[in-house]
């Protein structure tokens, strides 16, 4: 038990699920943003550097930590995506982890990353710059080109001005929620607010402390008793409502039989007490017979109901 929850810690701590790779001139408060935005909507962790970087902190070594941690990686190629080092950098690694990646051709087609080898397409200029400047050797250039041109036969989106986003963001969407942990993940109807119960799983979850294993257990039973006194609350409150609605039926069934019985008696002690009186005023007939007959109709009167 405490090794499955040491993993569920593991996978809350990862820096992301998703990791967008763009170019900012081009994407970062445009399709980027939504695509951060839409992700962050649904429950997920997207990682784009604008909204999750914080001052201080190594741009490099954290951007790789994320692509490492992410579960899916999203490669946005805008028109002037290649004239980025850093972009090209942050495409190779990622397909080199083998990480299930999706490719978004904003305004551009998968042909034209194709054409990267040959030198031709939009891109070329952008590698020519590259190798004016000097700063990349031959190798880290066939590299980028190489990363450009696989990229460009995996399955993606293109996004012209005929797509609405709505539909694309809905798409990415679910793609990410199948992809992060390896399998299908379904939201339910009805969620149970874990926040508090969360942070105090987090809290004192260091492995390097003495005590982190006790922590663990205390508040995943902490947890537990949480949500099952919850779970009875919940019951004990449905038992009592049918508890009344039952008392309430049986109430009104013995009143219906009462008013029932009463009426029966009434009309067989009319029905005695005419035959009474016909015995008082007859002397022809035995009383015996009489009372017999008056009997017997009473008898029938009261079982007709």
């Amino acid at each position: 038990m405490l090794m499955k929850i040491r993993v569920c810690l593991k996978m809350l701590c990862r820096k992301c699920d998703v990791f967008i790779n763009h170019r900012g001139l081009d994407v970062k408060h445009k399709l980027a943003s939504n695509i951060y935005f839409a992700l962050d909507a649904i429950g997920l962790r997207p990682f784009l550097d604008v909204e999750v970087l914080e001052p201080g902190v190594a741009i490099p070594s954290t951007i790789q930590e994320a692509m490492t941690s992410a579960s899916l990686h999203i490669s946005i190629l805008s028109h002037n995506y290649a004239q980025s080092s850093r972009c090209l950098d942050e495409l190779s690694f990622m397909l080199r982890t083998g990480t299930k990646t999706i490719p978004i051709f904003y305004h551009v087609e998968p042909s034209d990353a194709q054409w990267v080898i040959q030198g031709k397409g939009i891109y070329a200029d952008a590698f020519s710059e590259h190798e004016k400047k000097g700063r990349f050797g031959s190798e880290k250039i066939e590299e980028w080109k190489r990363a450009l041109h696989d990229i460009s036969f995996l399955s993606g989106h293109v996004v012209n001005d005929d797509i609405a986003e709505g539909r694309l963001l809905k798409s990415i969407c679910n793609e990410a929620l199948q992809t992060r942990d390896g399998f299908p993940v379904k939201i339910a109807r009805f969620l149970i607010r874990t926040d508090e119960h969360m942070s105090r799983l987090l809290a004192d979850t260091d492995e390097e402390s003495e005590n982190s294993e006790q922590d663990v257990e205390e508040s995943a039973s902490e947890c537990s008793d949480d949500i099952l006194s919850s779970m009875v609350d919940r019951v004990r409150g449905s038992v009592s409502a049918c508890l009344n609605r039952v008392e309430v039926s049986v109430n009104a069934c013995l009143d219906r039989v009462e008013g029932s019985v009463a009426k029966c008696v009434d009309r067989a002690e009319g029905s005695v007490n005419v035959y009474l009186d016909k015995v008082e005023q007859s002397g022809d007939e035995p009383i015996d017979e009489l009372i017999e007959r008056g009997m017997k109709r009473a008898f029938i009167w009261f079982t007709e109901d």
